[in-house]
């Protein structure tokens, strides 16, 4: 399970529920095997340093941020991707009270990139197209300059 923060949320608007919520997400496992199966990883909160004889302490659960900037969704053929939906809360409701299926807002954990503080994307919450549930897509870090290079 992953932790989605919108404590703090990148772009500010007037403080709404769904600004200080955190909620998990629903991990299914495969129909077949019983075990949940992830293609990418959610970056971790810190560069790696080499030098370093020891990772810095973390919390269990990832911190992700997330922009309310309505962006594409961005998928390419035989380009795996994870989708894990997220639990109802004030943030769901309200990005499925917008109606807009076919945009999306993209996702970060701060402090996963060597020179921003931000980081790069990884992915994006999205509402599902029935306007039932919202998603988490996770895809390869910098997800924006990787798949058009693919």
């Amino acid at each position: 399970d992953g932790l989605v923060d919108s404590s703090r949320p990148i772009n500010s608007f007037a403080s709404q529920p769904w600004h200080s919520c955190h909620k998990l997400i629903y991990v299914r496992p495969n129909p077949k095997t019983g075990v949940p199966v992830g293609h990418w990883p959610i970056p971790e909160s810190f560069w790696p340093d080499q030098n370093s004889p020891t990772l810095p302490p973390r919390t269990a659960h990832p911190v992700v941020r997330f922009s309310c900037v309505d962006c594409e969704p961005m998928v390419i053929d035989k380009l795996p991707f994870d989708k894990y939906e997220l639990e109802p809360s004030p943030l769901t409701q309200y990005i499925l009270e917008r109606k807009s299926p076919h945009t999306c807002w993209q996702v970060f954990v701060s402090s996963s990139g060597k020179y921003s503080e931000l980081g790069h994307p990884f992915g994006y919450l999205k509402a599902s197209t029935t306007l039932t549930c919202v998603n988490l897509f996770v895809m390869p870090y910098n997800y924006p300059v990787l798949l058009p290079l693919l």
